[in-house]
């Protein structure tokens, strides 16, 4: 993967024209309506900041699930008790220079996740008590 220096990340911010991006979000791209020239204009209009913050690095709270999370005085294999609503983990993402991969940034640890990869990406379960996906 591509190593970068830690540099201090920002929130990501979304772009006002976004509550006028007309797409079902739920819907896989097969099923999307084609966009008119006015809607692929406010969604290049929204696209140009993401990705440019995307490059620089976002911050966010990674999700890990409670089977997935385990003491840290545990000794690796060790099965115990994991918290009832899993854990939050802060974490920087962003993407590679050429759009491929995703980067991650955990403690000082940097992951490369080939783009093609990844399958989804969604909100917490209880996504009332969050501002968004992005932290």
């Amino acid at each position: 993967g591509e190593v970068r220096p830690f540099a201090p990340a920002a929130p990501l911010d979304v772009p006002p024209d976004f509550g006028r991006v007309e797409f079902d979000w739920a819907a896989s791209s097969a099923e999307q309506r084609p966009l008119s020239e006015s809607q692929a204009e406010v969604l290049h209009s929204c696209l140009k900041p993401f990705l440019r913050a995307m490059l620089s690095g976002v911050r966010v709270q990674l999700r890990l699930d409670p089977e997935e999370v385990r003491s840290q005085d545990a000794p690796p294999g060790c099965q115990t008790e994991a918290p009832a609503g899993g854990q939050n983990i802060d974490a920087v993402v962003s993407l590679s220079d050429d759009l491929t991969m995703l980067l991650l940034f955990v403690g000082g640890v940097q992951r490369a996740v080939p783009m093609p990869t990844i399958r989804s990406a969604r909100p917490p379960e209880d996504a009332g008590s969050q501002r968004s996906w992005f932290l």
